[in-house]
């Protein structure tokens, strides 16, 4: 039984009447009873606001063509938008579970009733009486999504819901959901970039590129046409398992999951197709005295020594005795679970924010630094004005303007971007400044894989010495010099990429976990065709 059906239909924003220009176009799709949909895409392809349009009450001021019909009540749609503050606006959790019934005129009986069944399926007694601005980011999601499904929606619709999360929260939460889908019934469709833990629960995936959907069907086969695909941009969006699979069989369906792969590089005469086993304990990397030799030999930016920081509201220390000394040219990703100290280290560093106890030395030099809520870097009405105020005197650099895809939305308001739209933004203004130590919070957050290269390609030719909190391990893997990782306020781990997700097993690429019984080296998909001849 079909929940909602889109035939021919297009979406043009407001803003966008004078120009024509439709965010969706000719888009004829159909969500059944139970399914689980993916959707990906490049950062304003216009998933988000095919997503928005699933719901009427939701649905953003424009003008729409063809037809939308749905089965749904409103109380049967519920909706959960990639940052959960948005929707969190009471002073405790149990008052935001009460909120939304309370609107539908829910009697007092029908809402303890309900949020006690729903608030046991998900486990989150203990957070009833928490301000919700004292919870994780993985806390807040879980809270919101559980405040979604008090009204039994048949069709729970998700905006990147896990761009924010770390890796163990981001996995706790596609749990959850994989179990609303199969336990309780419930249609989900999803909009995300980062899909390795998605392909394998997904029972469609939908590719979306300038407002139209190129392909849509069953997720191994949407695969497989990508990765087999000649055209690089749509290989870009292939997580690392199946690139993977596919590169060692190429003729083989590709692999949705780690225990498919193990058991594809199993299958396969090893010999024959030249896989060369290394025997060694710990992956390739230099030893620790080379290591520090080499960094005696570079010149020292930043040292922090037995550092402590607490904010005024909290008795607990976010930072506790830390020490850490950074490199010029160092490119540094600082990784940990949700307040972990990551964003404090880094306001620590631009001297937002002062430790309490403890000293940090710096050398002069011009810094950048990129807030994790990227939309508080901007100042003006366009996207023009925002560049022109950022390149001072200087150039504008249309090659980079054109890369990143920015030319085409001069005229815009740097609000009305996209999540990984804006991101590009703040990045190419942050580069006209050329700065010699650049800080970012989550730069790859609501950022597509094209977008990704792009930062990671950019970041690299500055020349700038980089260091980023993220919880993206793929995008760490590939880029980091050094991985740094905070754990109750300190370092616990300080080594570069191939040590550190080599020795993890849960903060590690889903690639490495996927082959570690068998090698302990593969961390991306390029060490596969290194040692895959």
């Amino acid at each position: 039984m079909s929940l909602i059906e889109f035939h021919d239909f297009s979406f043009q924003y407001a803003q966008n009447a004078q120009s024509g220009e439709s965010a969706v176009k000719n888009i004829s799709l159909t969500v059944n009873e139970g399914e689980f949909l993916v959707v990906c895409g490049r950062s304003g392809s216009g998933k988000s606001t095919l997503l928005r349009c699933m719901k009427k009450e939701t649905t953003p001021a424009g003008r729409s063509t063809g037809s939308f019909v749905t089965a749904l009540s409103s109380s049967e749609t519920a909706v959960v938008f990639q940052d959960p503050d948005t929707q969190l606006v009471c002073s405790t959790v149990i008052e935001d579970m009460a909120f939304y019934m309370e609107n539908l005129g829910y009697t007092r009986e029908n809402m303890r009733h309900t949020m006690a069944e729903t608030v046991g399926f998900f486990g989150i007694e203990s957070l009833l009486h928490r301000d919700p601005n004292d919870l994780s980011g993985g806390q807040k999601q879980m809270v919101v999504l559980c405040a979604a499904l008090m009204t039994n929606p048949r069709l729970l619709l998700l905006d990147e819901p896990v761009s924010q999360l770390d890796p163990i929260a981001s996995k706790s939460l596609l749990d959850t959901l994989v179990r609303i889908n199969r336990e309780l019934g419930v249609a989900i469709v999803m909009t995300e970039h980062r899909l390795d833990d998605c392909i394998a629960v997904a029972d469609k995936l939908a590719v979306m590129e300038d407002g139209k959907i190129l392909c849509m069907g069953e997720t191994g086969s949407i695969l497989k046409r990508m990765v087999s695909d000649n055209d690089d941009s749509g290989r870009l969006f292939v997580p690392e398992i199946p690139k993977a699979s596919h590169y060692i069989a190429p003729k083989a369906r590709v692999c949705l999951t780690g225990k498919e792969l193990r058991s594809l590089v199993l299958s396969n005469d090893i010999e024959n197709h030249g896989l060369c086993f290394e025997k060694e304990s710990s992956p390739k990397k230099e030893s620790l005295s080379d290591e520090n030799l080499q960094k005696e030999e570079m010149k020292k930016l930043i040292k922090l020594k037995n550092i402590f920081f607490a904010y005024d509201e909290s008795p607990d220390f976010v930072l506790r005795n830390l020490f850490l000394n950074i490199y010029k040219g160092e490119r540094i990703c600082l990784m940990g679970g949700n307040g972990s100290g990551k964003t404090t280290l880094l306001k620590l560093i631009c001297k937002i924010i002062r430790p309490l106890s403890g000293t940090l030395h710096m050398e002069k030099l011009g810094l950048a630094y990129m807030p994790q809520d990227v939309k508080s870097y901007f100042r003006f009405e366009t996207v023009k004005e925002e560049i022109d105020h950022n390149r001072g005197g200087g150039e504008t650099d249309e090659k980079l303007l054109e890369e990143m895809g920015l030319s085409k939305l001069l005229q815009r308001h740097p609000l009305d971007l996209s999540g990984g739209e804006a991101g590009k933004l703040a990045l190419y203004c942050l580069l006209l400044k050329k700065p010699r130590l650049i800080l970012m919070d989550e730069p790859t957050k609501g950022m597509d894989p094209y977008g990704k290269r792009l930062l990671a390609g950019y970041l690299k030719a500055s020349g700038a010495t980089v260091i980023c909190a993220t919880h993206d391990l793929e995008f760490a893997a590939g880029f980091a010099t050094r991985c740094v990782m905070l754990f109750d306020g300190s370092v616990s781990i300080s080594s570069n990429p191939a040590e550190f997700f080599g020795r993890n097993h849960y903060y590690t690429t889903a690639l490495s976990r996927a082959m570690r019984p068998l090698f302990n080296n593969i961390i991306t998909f390029e060490d596969v065709k290194k040692l895959w001849i």
